[in-house]
């Protein structure tokens, strides 16, 4: 397992009628032309993910945990109709990554599957 990569995430509200949709997988990096190489020196961190599928704002973690939220005290604010206001918080302790709901109608999956406990995320790359 490499610790030393870019952890992504995406929170989104699903519409009722959703169907899984099936997207061809881009080349890390081929978005903005840069090497995903380059990233693994910076440590894990969190990666916006937009509607076009290009990097947004990168959030570098440390041993500080961010909670993720729409409350104006979160780390990372989010906004939207299924955001709770303490939604989640993603830790990082001893090189190792969780993700923990923090209210029972904050519905946070990780990699598509719906999470309701504390959660290690781990990072691959496609070489």
């Amino acid at each position: 397992m490499n610790l030393q990569s870019s952890i992504m995430f995406h929170v989104r509200r699903r519409p009722a009628d959703s169907q899984p949709r099936r997207r061809k997988k881009k080349p890390l990096g081929a978005a903005n032309g840069t090497n995903h190489i380059s990233h693994e020196r910076e440590g894990p961190m969190l990666v916006e993910v937009t509607h076009s599928g290009d990097g947004g704002r990168r959030i570098k973690l440390s041993n500080e945990p961010v909670e993720v939220g729409s409350a104006n005290t979160n780390c990372l604010q989010l906004f939207g109709p299924s955001i709770q206001p303490r939604h989640c918080l993603i830790s990082l302790v001893e090189g190792v990554c969780t993700v923990t709901p923090l209210h029972t109608d904050a519905l946070t999956f990780v990699n598509g599957h719906h999470i309701t406990q504390p959660t290690i995320l781990h990072t691959t790359f496609n070489t």
